[in-house]
């Protein structure tokens, strides 16, 4: 009932606009790319241009001319009556000189809030050097993908030694992985990427249940980088038999912006590994591990008179053999899984004045078909076919003042699961619900005095589930800084999160080497962080330090039923802190050093009822590393790029007493070349990645092998229509 209100409001806030005379064109910088949120002023009517430069303003105002306003740029004045149907209008930068300060901007209707503690990776007009958005996003360098990085494998984000189903991902504001399952990075088009942004340690209040690690927001394009339409073709080939097509198109059409992606991709993943056999170590191939996928997305923005809309779907397909771990190797002779994820969201936006109105409804549906039908021992064969849906819709007020920004979301979720298996009919899971509703308000304060300039930001979250007790986050974070020759920034956060037991984690039956949990209880956390950074000309230093208090946590642990398998339980408590430093240089304009530690420190606090410690008490978690090291050099002279990775990480602990000798550390080289040509109208990118150089055999998991040496070579070509 409460989001039937929200949706009446909304919808009459729509028919507030009064018909008048319509002025619309596009705002471009002087290379031609779009310019967002550029102002546009007709007496006391005013709009802003949208992500591809188009703007549409309605207004009865008498004022004769229309004036266009762009920080930093000159101003345009221009009288109606020159006004023809649809304008193009070039802003020029001015030439002027400023003294070292800070200028801080609102982004209008952001899905998260603008802070010194968020991380923003841009791929505006930088050339394509990744194949999938798991390698993008480990720009981050406390950021940690989980899986074997290689093309068409699953790839999941650990934030700060946390699980990858603590981080939330969120693709333009809405959750992908909410009912707390990890999400595979691999399967969003790295073609469609615009912008990530990553806010870590406590986020639920933010971003709701999930992010108690932090969250990953996807930011896709909308519209052409230029001022009318793109195309572009990619190929990649590699190690292993790696084949991936892609092609992208970007145009405009009136008020309506489009942009597409389709790619298809197939490798067969059949590296070197090593395993000891007895006391003597043998090499081996990682046979049956084909993975093949396509992948195909649209993105829509079109601007009306009385609101904006927009809309966003995915169709991703996959078919993946599945080996299973290197000790059971025969009880998944011929093992994969397929099926595909369908993602569809619609959005309406109304801006009245300071107040901007967005509702939206998304759908996203999971179908998978897992078969294992040539084990060597019966009783792992299997044939079995899972389905998730999620259905949701959120209503978003926005009001921004002028040293305000103050917003209150509305959302109800609908998840389903069901779960059917053919040689066991007795273990079928017949179509199960949850149901959420949640509603949260931030508030963000930002103002600067003389040298000082500060940004507070605090929200509160409350939802309420049909399965699991009502939960109330909270969080309240901050950032100050003083402009002087040496800056100084400091900045903390202090929160509360949940993570609600996922379909899966719950219910899963999907193969036979695991088992889901129907008993397992929602994970909840608190904790805080505070960081310093030091900038002082290009040279930039940060440290930062946060602790996470887990109760209820839930790890995979390896019981025994019917032969070992592996089960998700609830441990107890347990308590993660991280120590951060990080550098970045940019010792010339065309060369820049980076370096980041970070050490993780991690223990169990599980007590028993009568609060005596456990017997696992004190001991570290498992599959966490103790430390992680990075340092990268990249140089770029005329259009040409090379960078240079290095990362050890720490050796991880294996089992919960620590008895068993934990996985050795690793050390990763990895090396990357491009250059770009531009002629014309078109412009060619040639990328050659070398990943692990120095052949290293290692692993992120017992049993599960990484790849050895590995590479992809890359040729793209774009064409611009001017």
């Amino acid at each position: 009932m409460k989001i039937i209100t929200f949706i009446i409001i909304f919808i009459l806030s729509l028919s507030s606009s009064l018909i008048a005379e319509i002025y619309q064109g596009y705002v471009y910088d002087q290379n031609k790319r779009p310019l967002q949120e550029v102002l546009v002023i007709h007496g006391q009517n005013s709009t802003f241009s949208q992500e591809n430069g188009y703007f549409k303003l309605n207004s009865k105002a008498e004022a004769d001319s229309l004036i266009i306003y762009y920080a930093f740029h000159e101003i345009i004045k221009i009288n109606k009556r020159d006004f023809t149907k649809v304008m193009n209008f070039t802003m020029l930068p001015l030439d002027i000189e400023l003294d070292s300060f800070t200028f801080t901007t609102k982004r209008k209707n952001n899905q998260l809030p603008n802070s010194q503690e968020m991380v923003r990776i841009s791929l505006k007009d930088k050339p394509k050097e990744s194949n999938n958005l798991a390698q993008v996003i480990t720009q981050d360098k406390s950021i940690k993908l989980e899986g074997v990085q290689l093309a068409g494998e699953k790839q999941t984000a650990s934030i700060l030694g946390q699980s990858s189903r603590h981080t939330l991902v969120m693709l333009d504001g809405i959750p992908l992985n909410n009912s707390g399952e990890d999400f595979d990075l691999a399967s969003i088009p790295v073609e469609l990427v615009d912008e990530v942004e990553i806010y870590k340690n406590n986020v639920s209040s933010l971003s709701g249940g999930g992010g108690m690690a932090g969250v990953i927001n996807i930011k896709t394009r909308k519209s052409s980088n230029n001022s009318n339409s793109e195309f572009s073709l990619n190929r990649n080939d590699g190690s292993y038999n790696f084949h991936k097509v892609s092609l992208t198109s970007g145009f405009n059409i009136a008020n309506t912006s489009v942009y597409a992606v389709f790619s298809k991709q197939k490798s067969d993943n059949n590296f070197k590994y090593k395993i000891k056999k007895g006391n003597a170590w043998k090499k081996l191939t990682r046979e049956n591990n084909s993975k093949e996928s396509k992948n195909a997305m649209l993105n829509l923005a079109s601007k009306f008179s009385y609101f904006d809309f927009y809309y966003s779907g995915n169709l991703s397909q996959y078919d993946n053999q599945l080996p299973g771990p290197t000790n059971y190797l025969d009880l998944y002779n011929g093992a994969f899984i397929e099926g595909y994820d369908l993602y569809n969201n619609f959005k309406l936006q109304k801006s009245i004045r300071s107040l901007t109105n967005t509702l939206e409804v998304y759908f996203l549906n999971k179908d998978s078909e897992y078969k294992n039908l040539k084990p060597n021992i019966p009783l792992t064969k299997a044939d079995n076919h899972s389905e998730n849906k999620r259905r949701g819709i959120k209503l978003k007020n926005s009001l921004s003042l002028d040293k305000w920004e103050i917003s209150l979301v509305n959302s109800q979720l609908v998840e389903s699961y069901s779960h059917s298996n053919k040689f066991q009919p007795a273990s079928n899971i017949e179509e199960r619900f949850q149901y959420s509703y949640a509603s949260s308000l931030v508030s963000q304060y930002s103002d600067n005095h003389q040298l000082f300039n500060y940004n507070l930001i605090s929200s509160l979250r409350y939802d309420k589930h049909n399965r699991f007790d009502d939960f109330v986050t909270y969080r309240l974070s901050g950032d100050i800084s003083y402009d002087h020759i040496i800056k100084p920034s400091l900045l903390f956060s202090y929160g509360s999160s949940f993570t609600f037991p996922s379909f899966y984690s719950l219910y899963w039956k999907g193969d036979s080497h695991a088992v889901g949990n129907p008993d397992l209880r929602p994970e909840e956390s608190q904790g805080y962080q505070i960081g310093l950074t030091l900038e002082y000309s290009t040279l930039v230093l940060k440290m930062n330090h946060s602790l996470n208090e887990i109760d209820n946590l839930i790890q995979w642990v390896e019981v025994q039923l019917q032969g070992k398998v592996w089960k998700p339980l609830n441990i107890g408590s347990s308590q993660i802190a991280n120590y951060e430093l990080e550098a970045n240089w940019e010792v010339t304009k065309n060369l820049r050093l980076s370096s980041k530690v970070l050490f993780t420190d991690t223990k169990n606090k599980t007590r028993k009822e009568d609060g005596s410690p456990s017997s696992y008490y004190g001991k570290e978690l498992v599959y966490i590393p103790d430390y992680s090291i990075n340092l990268a050099a990249e140089y770029s002279y005329n259009k040409y790029n090379f960078k240079i990775d290095y990362n050890k990480t720490g050796p991880q602990w294996i089992t919960q007493d620590n008895l068993k000798d934990p996985l050795a550390s690793y050390e990763l080289v990895n090396l990357s070349l491009s250059k770009v040509i531009s002629h014309n109208n078109f412009e060619h990118n040639l990328n050659l990645k070398l990943n692990n150089l120095l052949n290293k055999y290692y692993e992120i998991y017992s049993y599960n092998p990484q790849a050895p040496f590995n590479y992809s070579l890359g040729y793209t070509i774009k064409y611009y229509l001017k």
